[in-house]
């Protein structure tokens, strides 16, 4: 239960972050939730101009990619157990994600000036999702090979 619950909630944070590289922060609909208070309205413009100098392709890494790879791996490992003699697959996609974000990352810290807050912003997202793709490797990896996974039977649980 734990394992499709993870999944499902890693997925569906992807997507809603998937859905997040095509809006705009500095869209009138939330320039209109800043109500007046000029600080947010320049954090906006400074968060979308950071995402924007970024491009599609590394806000997608930077911001989603690991939280799908998560996901999907355990979903498709909860629905097919056969698949776990292959759980190595994610951990691997994690790590060159993590190369993805370093690369991405070298990029952000010669384009972005950290001074500007949307873009120290930006960089700490990047930075947070190097940590992250790091922990799903490890959480996956204990997930899959520990002693308590729904994956292989356990004496313990009465499973055969």
């Amino acid at each position: 239960m734990l394992v499709l619950a993870l999944g499902l909630l890693c997925t569906a944070v992807g997507l809603v972050f998937l859905i997040g590289c095509f809006i705009r922060v500095d869209s009138s609909a939330f320039i209109e939730r800043a109500a007046g208070n000029e600080k947010k309205i320049a954090t906006l413009h400074s968060l979308q101009d950071a995402w924007s100098k970024l491009g599609k392709p590394r806000q997608f890494i930077a911001s989603t990619s690991a939280y799908l790879i998560m996901g999907i791996g355990l979903l498709v490992l909860r629905y097919n157990p056969r698949l776990a003699e292959f759980w190595w697959v994610v951990p691997v996609l994690l790590a060159i994600n993590v190369l993805g974000l370093l690369r991405v990352k070298q990029y952000a810290d010669r384009v972005l000036d950290d001074k500007l807050s949307g873009h120290a912003e930006a960089l700490t997202v990047i930075r947070r999702q190097i940590r992250m793709c790091i922990t799903f490797g490890v959480v996956f990896g204990i997930l899959v090979l520990g002693p308590n996974n729904s994956f292989k039977p356990n004496p313990l649980r009465g499973s055969a």
